[in-house]
């Protein structure tokens, strides 16, 4: 397998900016996993605010009318700007991450690949 394929695999499977880790572009991979990171680190602190805020409504009032009440409150309160710009953001960087993986170690087996065809 191709070292492009391997990093483009490790950056969309494992977690974005490994690939260029592996490729030893080392800006570039930190940068994509702090980014990362710190997108996942907002969306899943902000998810369990919502979780802590539904269960303190569940504790006081149990009722089926009072449970979906509270998660369409819940489904509302996600959907603020700094949840969807975070999502947004973590999507652009997987993209990126594995586009970039790819693309920047086929410039580079290109010339070798050239230049042994070159040399035959």
């Amino acid at each position: 397998m191709a070292k492009s394929i391997k990093a483009a695999l490790l950056s969309g499977l494992v977690f974005p900016g490994l690939g260029q880790l592996s490729q030893k572009h080392y800006k570039r991979g930190v940068a994509i996993v702090i980014v990362t990171t710190i997108s996942l680190a907002v969306i899943v602190s902000q998810i369990i605010e919502q979780v802590k805020i539904l269960a303190k409504e569940l504790q006081t009032n149990g009722e089926v009318s009072h449970i979906m009440d509270a998660s369409v409150k819940m489904a509302a309160a996600l959907g603020n700007s700094l949840f969807t710009g975070c999502e947004y953001l973590l999507g652009i960087c997987w993209v990126v991450s594995i586009v970039d993986a790819y693309v920047s170690e086929k410039d580079v087996e290109l010339p070798k690949q050239q230049g042994n065809t070159e040399e035959g």
